[in-house]
């Protein structure tokens, strides 16, 4: 699930890298910490709309109203396993299935990691002693990881 800020944001930060005309070890890192807080950040939010996709589809106003209150209140945790605990909250079904879709192939097994990679990496950057990822390693995580969303978004509004 690409989305257009994280695009562009990814386009801004190489364009400023290459214009350097150097390699600068620190503005790299700076800016891919800078890079996995936005991807993180759209990843949450892209999470909550979907989620609340779904509880558009309840048909009572006032439990739709209730359901869509709760599943923004999940919204809190985004790797991989909160994804799938997240999933068992709508039915042990959902959960498997997705866990199933990620290991599918070995292209899905590493988007599943890529994924994973952009959580922990954000959440060092954001809350500890840094990441030391750099630019190309963020922008590769994102070209792999943003599927995990599609897969989360099929399953979870799948018809029954």
């Amino acid at each position: 699930m690409r989305t257009e800020r994280i695009d562009e944001t990814l386009e801004v930060c190489q364009n400023h890298l290459d214009s350097l005309g150097h390699f600068n070890a620190r503005i790299d890192n700076l800016l891919a910490c800078s890079g996995l807080i936005i991807i993180y950040s759209e990843f949450e939010r892209r999470v909550e709309d979907i989620l609340l996709e779904k509880g558009a589809t309840i048909g009572d106003s006032s439990i739709r109203n209730f359901a869509e209150s709760y599943m923004r209140t999940l919204n809190r945790r985004i790797n991989s396993g909160a994804l799938c605990e997240i999933l068992r909250k709508f039915g042990e079904k959902y959960e498997l299935e997705f866990q199933g879709e990620l290991k599918e192939s070995v292209e899905r097994e590493r988007a599943e990691t890529a994924y994973n990679n952009i959580v922990t990496n954000r959440n060092n950057a954001a809350h500890s002693t840094g990441s030391n990822v750099s630019f190309g390693e963020v922008k590769s995580f994102y070209e792999h990881g943003h599927l995990v969303l599609d897969l989360f978004r099929e399953v979870l509004l799948q018809t029954d």
